[in-house]
């Protein structure tokens, strides 16, 4: 180590003397203090305390509404009106319970009346349709007969001249009002388009006794009824009578049976087509190969079979 080392540490050395005798005086000094003030008497900070006017006004203003709600009828009443409360809820609840344990013990009577009563309503409705029954087997049965009466020489082609309506009662009690309402239409044979309204019925018959006609006697062929004429052009005449028109009847009819407010409608819907030829086979006397059917019975086809049967069987020039 040189001499220039040394200085340092010497350096060093006293510096560090120097500020432990500093930090020395100081913790004296810190020390002297202490003492002093504890040996002096402890005495209250004084506080300042600084209210305003609003405050002041606010804060009694809390106080006196609270004594106020504190002295309130309603503050001593609401104790009392919730325990009446919870009584009566309580009451209610013990009186829901008892009335479902006495449904309960009702039920089975409660379901035994009911079936009862339900038998009681099914026989009364099997007697009331057994009634009924006995009724409708004694009441009227208006059968509608309607015809189409020709007209022509006797020995020679024939053509529709006019509609006879004859009902028949077949019940055994009277039908009241009974009401035809009926259109007859002239109509090609290949189509549905009406050519010609021929008639139009509109006919009531106000009484019609059980097991009778109208008129109460009906004797051979063409039947006597209720007629209503038409009339047919020449061109006319000659489409019927060769299969190339036909005549359509339908429309409705109606009646009352034994209630009175009880009324029976029927649908009526008849067509007459007819081909009159000379047959070969009957020494050339004129031959009808048509007549009347109801309306779902009328084939086009079955009615061309029978023209062709009678074409071939018709006698030839």
């Amino acid at each position: 180590m040189n001499e220039r080392d040394l200085r340092i540490l010497r350096s060093i050395a006293n510096e560090l003397r120097a500020l432990r005798q500093e930090i020395r005086s100081i913790y004296d000094e810190r020390k002297t203090a202490d003492s002093t003030e504890s040996n002096k008497p402890v005495r209250p900070v004084p506080i300042e305390l600084r209210q305003d006017s609003i405050t002041e006004s606010s804060v009694r203003e809390y106080y006196a509404a609270e004594n106020k709600e504190r002295k309130s009828r309603w503050r001593r009443l609401k104790p009392w009106i919730e325990t009446s409360g919870i009584i009566v809820a309580l009451a209610l609840a013990g009186f829901s319970l008892w009335t479902v344990l006495e449904i309960r013990k009702q039920t089975p009577a409660v379901i035994k009346s009911a079936n009862a009563a339900k038998n009681a309503a099914m026989a009364a409705g099997d007697q009331v349709n057994l009634m009924r029954q006995q009724l409708e087997t004694q009441a009227a049965n208006v059968i509608p007969r309607i015809y189409v009466q020709p007209d022509g020489p006797p020995d020679g082609a024939q053509w529709p001249k006019a509609v006879l309506v004859n009902p028949v009662n077949a019940g055994p009690t009277a039908a009241s009002n009974v009401h035809f309402v009926l259109a007859v239409n002239l109509i090609p044979m290949h189509g549905e388009s009406v050519i010609k309204t021929l008639r139009k019925i509109d006919q009531i018959i106000p009484n019609l006794r059980g097991q009778s006609m109208i008129p109460a006697i009906d004797q051979g062929f063409p039947p006597v009824g209720l007629s209503y004429p038409f009339s047919l052009s020449s061109q006319e005449k000659l489409w019927i009578t060769s299969a190339n028109a036909r005549i359509v009847i339908e429309g409705t009819m109606s009646y009352y049976t034994f209630d009175p407010k009880s009324v029976v409608e029927r649908p009526i819907c008849i067509t007459y087509w007819s081909y009159w030829f000379k047959d070969r086979r009957s020494q050339g006397r004129y031959r009808n190969a048509g007549g009347s059917m109801e309306c779902p019975q009328f084939n086009l086809a079955s009615v061309l079979e029978d023209v062709q049967t009678a074409k071939q069987n018709q006698e030839t020039k």
